[in-house]
């Protein structure tokens, strides 16, 4: 499944946390591509990285001093993935190397353009267990209407190149001022698209 993930990693500050992150997927010997996408302000944070089992690419951005250059930053880092399947991350968090491979192989064997198992909080809480049932629908607005009554955030599912690609252009092109809008784009067009898995595997 390493041939067919790649994790984009958005960047802007918490340089901390990164350091944290990349530990944690080098310790595991993480066998996705991981695409930086460095819109901080400290510019000598690619110096300092050193993981030699992560495979990862380091781009340097612009500083994120306004949501027109975020967008643009996520367009182009989206635009660079050439493996069948994408998944954001945030630097904060940790992600399940199985569960990315489960998520793949749902998507590779099933009628779904997204999937995701749970999100596993503190207190090994799923924060998803309210609504565990996945989008599905023959229609677009079937899905939507499920979405919006069963909401759950889609940021951190594995989905489609293309889907995410589609999703920052959308977003570039249309350039909204408020970033809650600019995640429920991100959260409704997945399952416009196509039926999202929600799975119960980390």
């Amino acid at each position: 499944m390493s041939d067919k993930l790649t994790v984009v990693l958005p960047l802007k500050g918490r340089v901390k946390y990164t350091h944290r992150f990349l530990s944690y997927l080098n310790e595991k010997k993480c066998p996705f591509k991981i695409l930086i996408a460095d819109g901080g302000s400290d510019v000598n944070l690619e110096e300092t990285l050193n993981y030699e089992n992560v495979n990862y690419e380091y781009i340097r951005y612009p500083a994120d001093n306004s949501l027109p250059d975020f967008f643009s930053k996520m367009k182009d880092v989206t635009s660079r993935v050439e493996t069948k399947y994408v998944t954001l991350q945030d630097n904060d968090d940790y992600f399940d190397i199985d569960g990315m491979n489960k998520s793949v192989d749902i998507l590779e064997k099933e009628n779904y353009h997204s999937a995701r198992g749970m999100v596993i909080h503190k207190g090994n809480r799923n924060m998803y267990a309210k609504y565990p049932n996945s989008i599905i629908d023959d229609t677009s607005a079937g899905r939507v209407i499920d979405q919006t009554r069963h909401f759950h955030s889609n940021w951190h599912n594995v989905m489609y190149s293309n889907i995410l690609k589609t999703t920052w252009d959308l977003i570039n092109l249309v350039k909204p001022t408020n970033f809650r809008f600019v995640e429920q784009i991100n959260c409704y067009v997945p399952v416009a698209i196509g039926n999202g898995y929600r799975g119960d595997y980390p």
